[in-house]
């Protein structure tokens, strides 16, 4: 990933970070994390129209809960 970031970088004008699963976790501090949790991007929606989503990936993402009237 750290190569293919830094070749992304000399190509592009906003550059990308690569971050390991638990630097992309600790993102989020004591925020609560909503199911599935920090994942691979896939895995956020595995199935379009019923059919498996075979696809795989290297970027993690995830979703926090921010409480009314906290920001």
């Amino acid at each position: 990933m750290t190569a293919a970031a830094t070749t992304y970088n000399t190509q592009a004008s906003v550059p990308v970070t690569a971050r390991s699963h638990a630097q992309v976790s600790r993102l989020f501090g004591e925020l609560p994390v909503v199911a599935p949790g920090v994942v691979p991007v896939t895995e956020w929606r595995p199935s379009v129209a019923g059919l498996p989503h075979r696809m795989t990936a290297d970027l993690y993402a995830g979703v926090a809960s921010v409480g009314q009237g906290r920001l």
